[in-house]
């Protein structure tokens, strides 16, 4: 069953003599990512653009079956008239099918700031883009989740074919005492608006103690599963070495309960099993 799980970064340097072999240079990072992974976030799309040769270079460098979820510029996403970039995000959009079948679901994170009186712009956007694009929408402003707007968010984003990001913080938050981190507090919301689910879970560095929200997690990713939905799971972690544990150990965890493939196994170095990080 399609659940494509991983990093949100694949350029961090401590992963050196871990995840990936001590002298490896920069430029190799990527593929190795690819042998152990199966989806990574683009979170440098978000500060600036991409040239059509690093669009082709990121497809190339990973194997068939691998999916990128690149995140929106801040200069579309953040803009005070979202509305007044239809151009600049079609741009965009355009030029992540650079990607071709590696491409998965384009991540449009809207800031804090952003409350629920700013939507029509927002839908506004949303509607002029070419639908065909699997695109994601992450709001952060604690209006968008009282009952009153869900009622409205949920509907309008299945209508214009854009999914909900599920942003998952409580274990950092939860976290006694909490964790610093730089992903909002905000509720989650258990709710999926097309068939493409990005998950941006934010871990806590020690492994086991994600186990309960793993566990939490598992009946609905067998629901969206049995539904035919694909599923992108992304893990975040504020103490970044802790990453690429936490992934594994998520996904090694799913495998025993839901019938998933394997993660590709590497050919220069493997992660600890499970069983080693409790």
């Amino acid at each position: 069953m399609p659940l494509y799980c991983g990093c949100a970064q694949w350029g961090y340097r401590g992963w050196l003599g871990s995840l990936y072999p001590v002298r490896s240079p920069a430029s190799q990072f990527l593929s190795i990512y690819g042998e152990n992974f199966t989806a990574v976030e683009i979170n440098a799309t978000f500060y600036s653009p991409a040239s059509p040769r690093q669009w082709q270079q990121w497809r190339h460098q990973v194997p068939p079956g691998f999916r990128f979820c690149p995140k929106v510029p801040q200069s579309i996403s953040h803009n005070a008239a979202p509305e007044s970039q239809i151009p600049a995000l079609r741009d965009f959009l355009s030029a992540a099918q650079a990607l071709g079948d590696r491409l998965g679901v384009i991540l449009l994170q809207v800031p804090p700031s952003f409350d629920p009186s700013r939507a029509p712009g927002l839908w506004t956007l949303l509607q002029a883009r070419s639908p065909e694009l699997p695109l994601t929408l992450e709001v952060r402003h604690l209006q968008w989740f009282t009952p009153a707007v869900r009622e409205m968010l949920l509907p309008t984003l299945r209508s214009l074919g854009v999914g909900l990001t599920l942003l998952d913080t409580r274990p950092v938050y939860n976290a006694s005492p909490p964790i610093p981190c730089q992903k909002p507090l905000v509720p989650l919301l258990w709710e999926t608006t097309t068939n493409q689910v990005l998950i941006r879970y934010v871990s806590h560095p020690e492994a086991v103690n994600n186990l309960s929200y793993w566990q939490e997690w598992l009946p609905h990713l067998r629901q969206w599963l049995t539904e035919g939905k694909t599923i992108y799971w992304i893990t975040h972690c504020p103490v970044e070495a802790r990453s690429p544990h936490n992934a594994q150990a998520f996904y090694q965890l799913a495998q025993s309960q839901l019938p998933l493939l394997p993660l590709p196994t590497p050919r220069q170095t493997q992660l600890p099993l499970f069983g080693t990080l409790m």
